[in-house]
């Protein structure tokens, strides 16, 4: 009977292969548990963002601007709406972030774009900057995207 017992336990063991590959994109390892008829473990629902450009130059004196053109896709069938916050690193100066649509409603396997203007209102500081383009799904799932951000000697 332990005999039994113990054949099962390792057939059953042996019922999920494992298999680790790296993913360059996302530099993780990621776990993939295939059963021996070939099911695979369902994809979570997510959604990614990208930036065209990823780097920006903008004059330090009123009235420059430039701006930047923010692309959500859905994977594997992730609906929700997306709220857009900038975070800034390192003190710009008189630099307004404006999106045309602060929140857009991304539908499964689609995508949505809009569009990111900086606006200098006075002046800003010259020098190399980061800020990060975040987006917030309703279920509280975020991803971002850095952008470089160059700031010209004003006049």
């Amino acid at each position: 009977m332990m005999k039994k017992a113990a054949i099962v336990t390792v057939s059953l063991l042996l019922v999920f292969l494992i298999f680790v590959y790296y993913d360059s994109i996302e530099d993780f390892i990621m776990l993939h548990f295939l059963v021996p008829w070939g099911l695979l473990r369902s994809p979570q629902p997510d959604f990614e963002i990208s930036a065209d450009p990823v780097s920006i130059m903008l004059n330090g004196w009123e009235g420059s601007q430039n701006r930047t053109v923010i692309t959500v896709k859905s994977l594997d069938g992730f609906s929700d709406n997306i709220t857009f916050e900038v975070k800034q690193y390192g003190i710009i100066g008189d630099v307004t972030f404006t999106f045309d649509h602060p929140q857009i409603s991304l539908p499964a396997d689609g995508q949505v774009q809009c569009i990111l203007t900086l606006h200098v209102q006075s002046v800003a500081s010259p020098g190399k900057y980061s800020i990060d383009i975040i987006g917030t799904a309703s279920d509280s799932t975020q991803h971002s995207i850095r952008i470089a951000l160059t700031i010209l000697v004003y006049k």
